[in-house]
């Protein structure tokens, strides 16, 4: 439960043909690998603002996009990178299927990072993926 407190949901580093190498808190410190990608996943209800504005190195616009609440799906292609925030339907218990939950994504040329307020299972199935 220590990565869910600091914010840190997953994270991973996919170097290539390798396979895929689970970070956890550290992502936020460790340098990036000399190839490969880096997905971070965060939980939106941590203290997640501070690395996202300062740690993350995002412009100021992004961070509160990542960290809205608004669940419409847009697409935004900015110099740094691309902001997207998908929608999908909440199937946490006891919610009720039409509310939609998001999830916002920041993604550069060589680092994701989602942040989410709600579980989504679709994440869930990725993570198993790059655990298996």
């Amino acid at each position: 439960m220590a990565e869910i407190q600091a914010g840190v949901i997953c994270a991973y580093d996919f170097p290539g043909e390798a396979a895929p190498r689970h970070l956890g808190d550290a992502a936020l410190t460790d340098p990036f690998p000399p190839e490969g990608r880096r997905w971070i996943h965060l939980d939106a209800a941590s203290s997640v603002r501070d690395w996202l504005a300062t740690g993350a190195g995002l412009p100021a616009l992004v961070v509160e996009a990542m960290l809205d609440e608004d669940t419409r799906p847009h697409v935004a292609g900015l110099d740094e990178g691309t902001l997207i925030t998908l929608r999908g339907v909440n199937l946490n218990a006891g919610a009720e299927p039409e509310e939609m939950i998001s999830l916002h994504l920041w993604i550069e040329d060589r680092r994701v990072i989602s942040v989410r307020r709600q579980k989504i299972f679709a994440v869930d199935a990725l993570r198993r993926a790059a655990d298996a």
